[in-house]
């Protein structure tokens, strides 16, 4: 599903754990209603490897079988990250957004 503008701007143009969306404005990708939206960033452990990016996306899709595991969730979006350096090189980073529904 992509996200039409109004989920876009609401998306990236907040920060917090928790975020309250306003009502929904007419765009069919927006859940109506309030709801909270959640996020973690997650990333490969530091040292050798960490710029795996095949490796991250198993990671991160390991992470949200999990989460799902504990309830009934629905994943928001997904923003990567690339602009980390160390000694080991690139560290990429992945945000998943989340809401748990019930």
């Amino acid at each position: 599903m992509t996200p039409g503008i109004p989920s876009l701007i609401w998306l990236f143009g907040h920060i917090g754990n928790n975020l309250r969306r306003a009502p929904n404005l007419g765009n069919a990708n927006v859940p109506g209603g309030d709801w909270v939206c959640n996020y973690y960033s997650i990333g490969l452990p530091f040292g050798v490897g960490q710029g795996n990016v095949a490796g991250l996306l198993r990671h991160v899709a390991d992470s949200i079988d999990a989460l799902r595991a504990d309830g009934n969730v629905e994943v928001l979006g997904l923003n990567y990250s690339a602009g980390e350096m160390n000694e080991f090189g690139e560290w990429p980073r992945m945000v998943v957004f989340y809401a748990i529904e019930g």
